[in-house]
């Protein structure tokens, strides 16, 4: 499905956007894997190639860097040759509420979360234009009540809107934006911030299975990137394992 096709995937030694790139390479798609530790980077690509992608291309970076940001695009189009998705699934989450979040944090969570999926977007645009590729968003699910992360929602809300822009703008031009939306799932950033309790407290609020694994948000992303979800652009793709839908007690 993704043969002959190129997919930049920022994150991509972490848990989900690792997940990601192996349902990508296991549908033969040339890959760019960012992140910031070659080692971890160079593990997932050989995941990957043993899978079935047939170029993969690791590339350390740091998204709070401008400089980064624009030798990410360069490589990735210099050494496979186009570029039809653009995967912002790199996270910076920070479990504080008001009183708690520092000025650092903000800024932090900013950088990560909103600023490098924009100005990615931006530099990945003229390329996407020419396949007329796809922007995916890794965003969240989870709802107020149930996450005091005051920043890390507020940024969450930030790329929701800016995949919607994303859609509107280019709509015309034939490149689509899409956001997928995962409830809670285990990932060293959410482990090393929440409790046991609270994720078998969370999990008791996804009745289809339970918390997720990261095999379910890369399903999902490999889906809308597809050309099966061509009709498809400015939608929020929840997988929330029913989250939403759980009957609220009056």
């Amino acid at each position: 499905m993704f043969k002959g096709r190129a997919v930049l995937i920022t994150g991509a030694s972490g848990a989900f956007g690792s997940a990601i790139a192996l349902q990508f390479a296991k549908e033969s798609a040339n890959l760019a894997l960012t992140g910031r530790n070659l080692d971890k980077l160079n593990k997932v690509a050989e995941e990957c190639k043993a899978l079935g992608a047939e170029k993969v291309v690791p590339i350390v970076a740091d998204l709070t860097k401008k400089n980064d940001l624009s030798q990410i695009i360069s490589t990735t189009t210099s050494q496979l040759g186009r570029l039809d998705s653009l995967v912002n699934n790199a996270g910076y989450y920070v479990h504080h509420s008001l009183l708690q979040v520092t000025w650092e944090e903000i800024d932090d969570t900013f950088a990560v979360n909103v600023k490098a999926p924009l100005m990615l977007s931006q530099l990945a645009m003229p390329f996407l234009l020419k396949t007329k590729g796809c922007i995916v968003n890794i965003s969240s699910a989870t709802p107020p009540s149930q996450n005091p992360a005051l920043v890390s929602r507020m940024s969450r809300g930030a790329v929701d809107q800016l995949t919607l822009n994303l859609a509107s703008e280019f709509v015309k031009q034939g490149v689509r934006a899409n956001v997928v939306k995962p409830a809670l799932s285990k990932t060293g950033l959410t482990e090393a911030q929440l409790s046991d309790e609270t994720f078998e407290e969370r999990a008791k609020m996804q009745p289809l299975g339970g918390l997720l694994e990261q095999t379910d948000i890369a399903d999902a992303v490999v889906f809308i990137s597809s050309p099966k979800a061509s009709k498809i652009t400015g939608q929020f793709l929840l997988v929330d394992a029913g989250q939403s839908v759980m009957p609220r007690i009056p």
